[in-house]
């Protein structure tokens, strides 16, 4: 699921977390879970926007090359049993 929140949202959140603000205050002003706010403090704890959009890039690019190596291999996996039969 897409966020809607990009990466200056989060980086001020996180920024209000660590400067004293509770996660349920947090969490009810921007709509969002607990659990979204800790993945978030989890993943991007140490960053600001920048470092936040250089990550999110570095994932995208990672779920992109998972799907077609998992296309690849089931391309392998056909053309090695069409080979078999043959």
């Amino acid at each position: 699921m897409k966020s809607c929140y990009d990466e200056n949202d989060i980086a001020l959140i996180l920024n209000e977390l660590r400067s004293g603000y509770s996660v349920n205050e947090l969490c009810s002003r921007y709509e969002i879970s607990d659990a979204t706010l800790y993945t978030w403090n989890k993943k991007y704890s140490n960053m600001d926007s920048n470092g936040i959009r250089q990550m999110r890039g570095v994932e995208n690019v990672m779920s992109k090359l998972k799907r077609e190596k998992s296309l690849v291999t089931k391309d392998n996996i056909a053309l090695k049993e069409f080979m078999l039969k043959k």
